[in-house]
Formats: C-alpha cells, sequence, structure tokens
C-alpha cells in the first residue's frame, strides 16, 4: 500500500488521485458546507451586535437587509446539505442545528425591537445574556457538524486506502491468472504441432537417412505396354 514516504512515485500518485475523487464525491461538500453554515451564524451574531451599537435609522436598515441575506443563506444552505446527509446520526445533528437556529432567531427579534427603539442598554442585556448563551450552544452544535464531516473525511481517506491496496492486489491477481493462462495455452498448442510429426514412421526416416547405401525399395508396380 502506498505510503506518504512514496510522494515521487507513480503508484502514490495514483492512491493520491483515487482518494480525492473518493472524498471529492463524498464528504467534501457536505464539509464545507456545514463550515459555511457555522460562518453564518457567526456573522449573523457581528450583524446584531451592529444594530444594538447603531445610532440611526438608517445604519440600521442596512443591518437588518444583512441579516435577512444572512438568514437566507443559512436555510439555502441547509437545503444544499440535506441531501448529503450520511447517516442518522447526520441527520440528527442538521435537525438540532435547525432547531436552535429558529429558537435564536426568534430571541433575536425580541433584541432587534429593544435596539430599533434605541433601547441599547435592554438590547445588550439581552445579548449578554440568554441570547448568548444559545448562541454559544448553537456554534457548539454546528462545530460538532464540523467535526462529523471531518471524521467522516478522515474515514474516508483510509477506506480509500484499503480500497486502493484491494484493487491493486486483484489487478495483480488478474494479470498473474491471464500469463498462466497464455502459457498454458502455448504449451497446448505447441504439443498439437510436434506430436503427430513424432508419430512418422520412424523406419522410413532411418532408411531414408542410411540413403544411398540402403535405399528405401519402393513397392514394385505392375508392368504394363508401357514398361520397359
Amino acid at each position: 500500500m502506498p505510503t506518504p514516504n512514496q510522494k515521487n512515485t507513480g503508484d502514490y500518485q495514483e492512491n493520491e488521485e483515487f482518494k480525492t475523487t473518493y472524498i471529492a464525491s463524498n464528504w467534501l461538500p457536505s464539509a464545507l458546507i456545514a463550515e459555511e453554515i457555522n460562518t453564518t451564524v457567526s456573522d449573523i451574531r457581528i450583524q446584531e451586535y451592529k444594530h444594538v451599537i447603531s445610532q440611526n435609522t438608517q445604519e440600521m436598515d442596512l443591518v437588518n437587509a444583512e441579516l435577512d441575506k444572512l438568514s437566507a443563506n443559512f436555510e439555502n444552505l441547509c437545503e444544499q446539505y440535506t441531501p448529503l446527509i450520511a447517516n442518522d446520526t447526520d441527520r440528527r445533528l442538521l435537525a438540532e442545528i435547525r432547531t436552535d437556529w429558529d429558537n435564536y432567531l426568534s430571541e433575536g427579534e425580541k433584541m432587534i425591537e429593544l435596539s430599533s427603539q434605541n433601547k441599547t442598554q435592554e438590547a445588550m442585556a439581552v445579548m449578554n445574556s440568554e441570547h448568548l448563551t444559545h448562541f454559544n450552544d448553537f456554534t457548539a452544535k454546528c462545530q460538532e457538524l464540523m467535526q462529523f464531516n471531518k471524521t467522516g473525511s478522515d474515514q474516508a481517506n483510509e477506506q480509500a486506502d484499503i480500497a486502493y491496496a484491494f484493487a491493486q492486489k486483484t489487478t495483480l491477481a488478474t494479470l498473474t491468472a491471464l500469463t498462466i493462462i497464455t502459457i498454458l495455452f502455448a504449451v497446448y498448442i505447441v504439443r498439437g504441432i510436434t506430436k503427430p510429426v513424432s508419430e512418422i514412421d520412424s523406419g522410413w526416416l532411418t532408411r531414408c537417412a542410411a540413403w544411398p547405401a540402403n535405399p528405401p525399395r519402393l513397392p514394385k508396380t505392375r508392368q504394363t505396354p508401357y514398361t520397359r
């Protein structure tokens, strides 16, 4: 099996291509989306802080537009992730994240309402109390989803090594079997040609070899009027 120490060999390069294809089609998309989900949640938290410290309606409107965009992006990411779910654990994590998302948005709306009324202290109190606790729980769940995909990618990497080694062994066994069959077939052909030759009358060949000292006697033919 190729190892990292074989970086300059053709076998290692083929194995790396095999693993890259395998992981890219199975784990890479979901891992990237999981990271984007986590990043989006953090970006929403930043925008919420911006809303609280905004000094006028125009600034708040810009923040609200960005929050709407991030919220739509979060939903879109979850929809993209759903077809890539690998097992029940993966499905459970995504379901919990979506539930935490709904709860977090509900609390965020209360904070945004206070901030819009310029009740900055009350809004900041919400940000730094239960809303912060829920944010930490929320991001922890997102990071758990990221770790799940990282672990799955590592396992896929190991499985790809095993699959590649098995493919190599299978190919070698097939080539060996074909070589043996080819040799046996060649022996069969050679024997098929030489056997009839060995069955020719050995006495006749011996007399031919002694020619002209002991010329073989040909069968006498019946005389005809044309024979003298």
